[in-house]
Order: C-alpha cells, then structure tokens, then sequence
C-alpha cells in the first residue's frame, strides 16, 4: 500500500477542517510520509547481507526541542525534501516551520542505557532508559511457515533478511551504572525525573522483577534518585508479579498494548496476548497503581477497532492516559502491516480526534513520533512528576 501524500490546496483542507496549526500538521505529515534527503544517494541502510533487501534509514530532528524522527523515503513519496539543511514542503522552503537535523543512530535496543532527549531539552538528564539485555541481535521481520514475527513487527530495527552481524549484550546494572557514572557524574540521578526499564527479554517475569528491584534499591535510590520508576512489558501479568512491581513504585503501569487486531501476528506468540488476557492483567494493575498507562500505534488498527478497543478499556477504568505513536514503516513489509483506511496523515488526524473524545492524553513529552500536539499537551511539570508519591499499604 502506497500513501498518497497531500497536495498544498488538500494540506490546507485539513488545517482547516481539524483546526490544527500548520506545524502541528506539517509534525505529523513528516512522520508519516517520510523525508527525501539530498544528503544520501539511497534512502535504504546498507547494513543487510543482500541488496535486493531494503530497510529504509532513519532520520533525526528537533522540532521545539524536543527530538523526533522519521524515515528516509524516495522523492516521489514524499511532498518533503531536504536539501543542505533546508526543508520544503511542494518545493516551497518551510521558512517558519522550526526544524533542525540532528545527528542520530539506530540506538534503543542496540544500547543498554540512554538518556531520552538530547542537550537541546530543558533537562538532558530527563528520562533514562535501562535496557541492561540487549536481546534484539538478529531479528527477522518473517519467521516461520505462519510468517509469524519475532519481537515486534514496527520496530525500526525489523528487516526483511539477516542483517551483518550484531553483537548480542547482556550487561550487569553494576556496569551500567558505572559508565551513566563515568559519563555524566553521580549528581546526574538527581536530576532524573523518569526512569523506564524497557527489556523485554528477560527470562520470564521473575527475572524482569529482580532486575527491576536491583535497578530502583540498590543503584537508584542511594545514588539521590526520587522520580517515577516503571516498567514497560507485558511479562508481568500474574497477581503476585503485579504486587511485586507495585511495591517498588505504584504510580505507573506501562503497559505495551501496541494494537486490538493481528496481536499474535504482529506481536508473536509471548507478546501478542489475547484481548480478554490483556483486559485481566489491566484489571489486576487497576487495584495496585494509580495510573495504567498504554503504547498504541496508530495505524495497525482500523479506526472502528481503535474506537471500539479503548472506548471498553475506558468503560471498565482500566486505562488512564496512552503513549500513542504513528506506525511508521521502515521497510516495504512493514507498509503492509498499515490498516488500509490508514493511507494518508488523515488517518492520524481522526485518531487523535477519537482520542480527545474519549479523554485519553499523553502525559510524556519527548516521545519521537507521538501523535498529540505539543502545544495542547501538559506542561513539563504535569508530566509524570505530579503522580502520587508511591504507596506501599495494602500489599
């Protein structure tokens, strides 16, 4: 499936119509359309084994400070190009649309620790992000007679065939820490405000846990650290696993819920839980957190289904506020994981309408392809620092 991309009378059609700003609608369009570059001969990476399979390079900027990225695309895909710096929209340079390439890598998973924004953020120290098992070396994005994924199937680390070889780390937090402490100083876990766990290939739920206490008790806190901790996986699911986490930090459970539709298909076997499981281990959560929080990826759903989905989580109080992010795709099989009603940044636009409606927002700024507005999003001191201080009773 190709996107039609949007003509400047159809771009003004849709400011208008959904009553957006045009750099919000120009924030979006980039995400989901992609960018031309002059800068590259080839939008594709060149880090697989054979060339006839493609993966398409990814590119980083910041708008308003805050860091973003989308992909690299062929010129006739995109109405954006960017050339020695200058971005244009139809060939006509965005002038007063505030946008600036910054240097980036394919890091997430390939890394065991980073921090979520860049120096141009009010606090670099912001959000940091343990990933202390690397265990994404080597994924496919077709596994099996089913075509059934392994791992996530919009990761932009997906590819169609083997990639050169990556190494595969499993780093100890002792370790960890001692490089966050080598780089940036034991003052800096003052300063951070949010930490997220984010394997999601640890052994089973036990070991996720032990990871997690080790991470907040014996690094985190003696080393001045008072923000929200989490953990985002759908590993912990049983009562006493969810108690368990609860006693370490209630006031958020991440949740990677990800999409209603193809679960298994998109997510595999251990992450791609039935609907009616998922609901369960939401429920469980609802009686040990204050807030339950969601990833979702507008796009792999049809709006129906998007609609249907949360309006019951939001019936039966089991979702607070959600990650919501455009399902970008970085290869030619990932388009084809895009609902069909999802061929245009309308799309998006809709969605985030039936979001407002249903009064679900992000509470995370910083996310690199949220579909929310910064202007209308909560202020830096809302975010996750205004959630309660973590309540150890009852468990």
């Amino acid at each position: 499936m190709r996107s039609a991309f949007p003509s400047p009378e159809e771009f003004l059609r849709l400011r208008n119509e959904y009553r957006v700003t045009s750099a919000d609608l120009h924030l979006q369009s980039l995400v989901f359309y992609g960018v031309a570059s002059s800068a590259f001969q080839s939008p594709y990476c060149d880090d697989l084994k054979r060339g006839e399979h493609r993966r398409y390079r990814r590119l980083f900027f910041a708008h308003d400070r805050y860091r973003f990225h989308t992909r690299l695309v062929e010129r006739d895909s995109t109405p954006y190009l960017l050339d020695r710096g200058t971005l244009s929209f139809h060939g006509d340079a965005l002038r007063d649309f505030n946008f600036v390439e910054l240097p980036g890598e394919d890091f997430g998973s390939e890394k065991n620790w980073y921090f979520k924004h860049d120096d141009r953020a009010e606090n670099p120290f912001w959000e940091l992000r343990l990933n202390p098992i690397n265990g994404c070396a080597q994924l496919k994005h077709r596994t099996g007679a089913q075509g059934e994924f392994r791992g996530c199937a919009f990761c932009h680390r997906m590819y169609d065939a083997p990639r050169i070889g990556e190494s595969r780390r499993t780093v100890s937090l002792q370790e960890v820490f001692r490089q966050i402490e080598a780089a940036h100083g034991v003052n800096a876990f003052r300063r951070v405000e949010k930490v997220l766990l984010v394997t999601g290939n640890a052994k089973d739920a036990a070991r996720l846990l032990e990871l997690a206490e080790e991470a907040h008790g014996k690094w985190l806190s003696p080393r001045g650290f008072t923000g929200t901790f989490s953990v985002v996986t759908s590993q912990i699911e049983e009562e006493p696993d969810i108690d368990r986490l609860a006693r370490i930090d209630n006031r958020i459970f991440d949740f990677t819920l990800e999409c209603f539709s193809r679960r298994r298909l998109i997510l595999g076997a251990g992450k791609g839980k039935s609907i009616d499981r998922v609901r369960d281990i939401l429920r469980k959560a609802r009686n040990r957190f204050t807030n339950i929080r969601v990833n979702y990826l507008v796009g792999l759903d049809s709006m129906d289904v998007l609609r249907s989905g949360f309006g019951e989580l939001r019936a039966a109080g089991l979702v607070d506020d959600v990650i919501a992010t455009t399902m970008t795709p970085f290869s030619q099989e990932m388009t084809r994981l895009r609902t069909s009603e999802c061929d245009s940044v309308e799309f998006i636009l809709k969605a985030r309408m039936a979001f407002r409606e249903m009064g679900l927002w992000t509470r995370r700024a910083g996310v690199e392809k949220t579909i929310f507005e910064f202007d209308r999003m909560e202020s830096h001191q809302q975010r996750d620092l205004l959630l309660p201080a973590p309540s150890h009773s009852g468990f």
